[in-house]
Protein backbone atom coordinates (compact mmCIF):
# COMPACT_ATOMS: atom_id res chain seq x y z
CA UNK A 1 0.00 0.00 0.00
CA UNK A 2 2.97 2.16 0.78
CA UNK A 3 4.63 1.73 -2.71
CA UNK A 4 1.27 2.72 -4.38
CA UNK A 5 1.02 5.60 -2.54
CA UNK A 6 4.28 6.79 -2.93
CA UNK A 7 3.98 5.82 -6.04
CA UNK A 8 1.15 8.06 -7.16
CA UNK A 9 2.47 11.23 -5.44
CA UNK A 10 5.05 10.83 -7.78
CA UNK A 11 3.24 10.70 -10.57
CA UNK A 12 0.76 13.76 -9.73
CA UNK A 13 3.84 16.39 -8.72
CA UNK A 14 5.42 15.11 -12.00
CA UNK A 15 2.50 15.63 -13.82
CA UNK A 16 1.68 19.06 -12.12
CA UNK A 17 5.46 19.98 -12.76
CA UNK A 18 4.79 18.97 -16.51
CA UNK A 19 1.91 21.84 -16.92
CA UNK A 20 3.83 24.51 -15.19
CA UNK A 21 0.82 24.30 -12.33
CA UNK A 22 1.72 25.06 -9.03
CA UNK A 23 1.64 28.53 -8.96
CA UNK A 24 -1.54 29.12 -7.12
CA UNK A 25 -3.15 32.49 -6.52
CA UNK A 26 -6.28 34.44 -8.08
CA UNK A 27 -6.52 33.20 -11.65
CA UNK A 28 -4.04 30.34 -11.27
CA UNK A 29 -1.38 32.71 -13.29
CA UNK A 30 -3.74 33.84 -16.06
CA UNK A 31 -2.08 36.57 -18.61
CA UNK A 32 -4.02 38.94 -20.67
CA UNK A 33 -2.63 40.94 -23.45
CA UNK A 34 -3.02 44.18 -24.88
CA UNK A 35 -3.64 44.95 -28.67
CA UNK A 36 -3.94 47.97 -30.18
CA UNK A 37 -6.28 48.96 -33.19
CA UNK A 38 -5.77 51.56 -36.04
CA UNK A 39 -9.51 52.30 -35.74
CA UNK A 40 -10.20 53.48 -39.58
CA UNK A 41 -6.63 54.57 -39.96
CA UNK A 42 -5.29 55.36 -43.38
CA UNK A 43 -1.77 55.23 -42.98
CA UNK A 44 0.94 53.56 -40.92
CA UNK A 45 0.73 50.65 -38.42
CA UNK A 46 -0.18 49.67 -34.69
CA UNK A 47 2.32 49.60 -31.95
CA UNK A 48 2.89 45.69 -30.87
CA UNK A 49 2.73 44.37 -27.12
CA UNK A 50 4.18 40.72 -27.06
CA UNK A 51 3.98 40.99 -23.34
CA UNK A 52 1.47 39.26 -21.24
CA UNK A 53 0.17 40.73 -17.85
CA UNK A 54 -1.16 39.23 -15.13
CA UNK A 55 -3.94 41.13 -12.86
CA UNK A 56 -2.81 44.03 -11.18
CA UNK A 57 0.34 44.29 -13.14
CA UNK A 58 0.93 47.92 -14.82
CA UNK A 59 0.51 48.62 -18.19
CA UNK A 60 2.29 51.70 -20.17
CA UNK A 61 0.25 53.20 -22.79
CA UNK A 62 2.97 53.49 -25.63
CA UNK A 63 2.78 56.39 -28.39
CA UNK A 64 1.91 56.51 -32.25
CA UNK A 65 5.02 54.44 -32.71
CA UNK A 66 4.20 53.13 -36.01
CA UNK A 67 2.88 56.98 -37.40
CA UNK A 68 -1.30 55.83 -37.75
CA UNK A 69 -2.34 58.69 -39.60
CA UNK A 70 -6.10 59.22 -40.73
CA UNK A 71 -6.71 61.76 -43.63
CA UNK A 72 -8.46 64.51 -42.47
CA UNK A 73 -8.20 64.04 -38.79
CA UNK A 74 -5.44 64.08 -35.32
CA UNK A 75 -4.11 60.99 -33.55
CA UNK A 76 -4.93 62.64 -29.94
CA UNK A 77 -4.39 59.03 -27.95
CA UNK A 78 -5.68 55.85 -27.07
CA UNK A 79 -9.25 54.70 -26.29
CA UNK A 80 -10.75 51.81 -24.71
CA UNK A 81 -14.23 52.36 -26.67
CA UNK A 82 -13.62 52.30 -30.80
CA UNK A 83 -16.21 55.14 -30.59
CA UNK A 84 -14.14 57.39 -27.95
CA UNK A 85 -16.36 57.14 -25.49
CA UNK A 86 -14.77 55.22 -23.26
CA UNK A 87 -10.94 55.69 -20.77
CA UNK A 88 -8.92 58.06 -23.15
CA UNK A 89 -5.23 57.03 -22.91
CA UNK A 90 -2.46 59.14 -23.43
CA UNK A 91 1.44 58.84 -24.14
CA UNK A 92 3.15 57.16 -20.71
CA UNK A 93 0.17 56.93 -18.85
CA UNK A 94 -0.76 53.56 -16.92
CA UNK A 95 -3.59 51.43 -16.50
CA UNK A 96 -3.87 48.45 -14.27
CA UNK A 97 -4.69 45.01 -15.91
CA UNK A 98 -7.80 43.76 -14.72
CA UNK A 99 -9.11 39.94 -15.61
CA UNK A 100 -9.41 40.38 -19.34
CA UNK A 101 -7.63 41.25 -22.69
CA UNK A 102 -7.67 44.93 -23.61
CA UNK A 103 -8.18 46.59 -27.08
CA UNK A 104 -7.08 50.35 -27.28
CA UNK A 105 -8.02 52.59 -29.88
CA UNK A 106 -6.36 55.11 -32.06
CA UNK A 107 -8.71 58.04 -31.03
CA UNK A 108 -8.93 60.46 -33.96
Amino acid sequence: MRKWITAALIAATAAIAACGGGGGGVGGGQTYTVTYSANAATGGSVPTDTNRYEQGQTVTVPDNTGSLVKSGYTFVGWNAQANGSGTTYTTGQTFVMGTADVTLYAKW
